[in-house]
């Protein structure tokens, strides 16, 4: 991490940058907080006791589980939010105004970061259910992308036999290899920090600057639970027909391009 860009952005005049950590009572505890405020930023933490319960919250980082840190960072004046799983393995992020950030964009922001303010080079690896705006960054910075099965198994394999400069899944874990091939958690969420310390910008600024540049993002996740026997013989089913869908819209694409000359 760039400490001094940390200290120097959290001590300039009027600044005293307000962050909430939600470790969700997990192993994150408060590693975040002891790191973030000897530097001078107003680090404070909740749930960040250890806690076999996880205080009766499913410790998983996503908008439904994260009421407290969307409240307190909204009340609070803070920069941001993060939040950590119980293992503190995932992260995700929370805008000034106490609204989540959905993965999808979070993935986006660590590339922009990697990129832009730390001037890494590099793969880029994704699993399948990662926006293709990744694809556009790789491709508009001209680095190599890999796109993998879910799962960050998959993910380690390619960065361990790669020079990668990051991978993520949409579940919000993120591995880099100047650090591990592995999620991280409390690194990705010092890397927010030190964002808004080298930019000197509001997160929600660096964002909409994205998707000017790469496009909008209309995104939301559906679980749907499914414990019948068919089970087995269902997803294959689904699986045809996307397939058919995909090919379906392809076409479609393909056909209007051509009408229009493209």
């Amino acid at each position: 991490m760039d400490v001094k860009a940390l200290a120097s952005f959290a001590n300039g005049a009027g600044r005293n940058p307000g962050i909430i950590i939600d470790s969700m009572g997990g192993a994150g505890q408060t590693l975040l907080e002891e790191f973030l405020a000897p530097l001078g930023w107003r680090a404070q933490t909740i749930f960040g006791e250890a806690e076999p319960t996880f205080f009766g919250r499913t410790p998983e980082p996503v908008e439904r589980n994260l009421g407290p840190l969307l409240y307190n960072t909204g009340v609070t004046e803070s920069l941001v939010g993060i939040a950590t799983d119980g293992d503190a393995d995932r992260c995700v992020v929370v805008y000034a105004d106490g609204t989540w950030m959905n993965a999808q964009e979070t993935i986006l922001a660590l590339l922009y970061h990697l990129h832009t303010y730390r001037h890494q080079h590099g793969a880029i690896v994704k699993t399948a259910s990662v926006t293709d705006k990744v694809r556009l960054m790789a491709e508009r910075w001209g680095e190599p992308l890999y796109e993998v099965h879910v799962g960050f198994k998959y993910i380690a394999e390619v960065m361990l036999s790669h020079d990668c400069m990051f991978g993520g899944e949409e579940s919000g874990g993120f591995g880099y290899c100047m650090h591990l091939p592995e999620r991280d958690g409390i690194l990705s969420g010092l890397l927010f920090a030190e964002m808004l310390a080298k930019s000197g910008r509001p997160l929600i600024d660096i964002v909409e600057e994205i998707r000017r540049e790469f496009g909008t993002i209309h995104y939301a996740r559906i679980d749907a639970s499914y414990t019948l026997p068919d089970r087995s013989e269902i997803l294959p089913v689904c699986r045809r027909q996307c397939r058919l869908l995909w090919a379906d819209l392809t076409s479609l694409v393909s056909g209007t391009m051509k009408n229009w000359g493209i």
